[in-house]
């Protein structure tokens, strides 16, 4: 469960998952909040995922290490040129692939 008042500001704040913990002490259990990530984290994979959306010929020419892993998934860039869905849906992965692995690393 994800905990979070969403008419607050996210700045500085963690995301947390809320875990009952049993305690073999007192029988009863206990809420844990566990930190998932950070408003930061993602504030960050938004501002990358935004600046390069819909734009691969700027993205490669910034980032070309990456050419190999998108063409895997996309096929060429210059089937992509025009349509540039399959590339959107790559990057949006690409930019959120540390939030989503600090999300699954902390799930029980």
């Amino acid at each position: 469960m994800v905990i979070m008042n969403m008419n607050e500001p996210l700045r500085g704040k963690k995301i947390t998952i809320a875990e009952e913990i049993y305690n073999e002490k007192t029988g009863k259990y206990d809420i844990k909040f566990v930190p998932v990530f950070s408003a930061k984290d993602v504030k960050s994979a938004c501002e990358f995922y935004l600046k390069f959306r819909s734009d691969p010929s700027v993205f490669f020419a910034i980032h070309p290490q990456y050419y190999d892993d998108f063409e895997k998934e996309c096929g060429s860039l210059s089937e992509n040129l025009e349509d540039t869905a399959c590339f959107d849906k790559w990057l949006f992965k690409l930019a959120f692939k540390d939030v989503f692995g600090e999300v699954k690393e902390n799930e029980p």
